[in-house]
């Protein structure tokens, strides 16, 4: 941190001079961001739920997995991995609010066969719903395994802030 004079902190960076204004706003190497943007990526946090243990093969089914959110928390992101890939069909999981509704619009989550992330998948999942209200229970229910091998082992990572 390199001082100015102006009261204002003012950083060396690789790429070019950041500086902070006395409302929290930044300006990297001429691009501004706004103090409340970053604030909140500030206060990003993941949370990972595991469905089943590591080793035994998924079956089909609702409510996997319920968990319950302990305060208000806006979604920015969600994604799963498995332990053991699913072979020969797509793995197809939904994630359901407190009044049964996918949080999800079309696209659900899927790990492709052979995969072992969402991340990858051929058909990316469409968030819809990223408002959660305090003690809201959320469902796993797993729609479809794969056929040879359902697959083994999944965590489902939510990321998000508190609001």
């Amino acid at each position: 941190m390199i001082g100015d004079g102006s009261g204002d902190p003012t950083f060396a960076a690789l790429s070019g001079d950041v500086t902070m204004d006395n409302t929290g706003d930044v300006t990297i190497a001429g691009t501004s961001v706004e103090g409340s943007m970053l604030a909140n990526s500030a206060k990003l946090q993941t949370f990972r739920f595991e469905v089943g243990d590591r080793s035994t093969e998924l079956t089909t089914g609702d409510d996997k997995l319920t968990f319950t959110f302990p305060s208000t928390f806006t979604l920015t992101d969600i994604f799963m991995t498995v332990e053991t890939a699913p072979t020969d069909a797509i793995l197809i999981v939904d994630v359901e609010d407190t009044d049964a509704s996918s949080i999800f619009t079309t696209n659900l989550l899927t790990i492709d066969s052979t995969e072992v992330t969402s991340k990858t998948a051929a058909t990316a999942r469409s968030l819809t719903d990223t408002s959660v209200t305090a003690g809201a229970d959320w469902h796993v229910n797993i729609d479809q395994i794969g056929s040879t091998f359902g697959g083994a082992g999944i965590t489902i990572y939510v990321i998000g802030y508190e609001t």
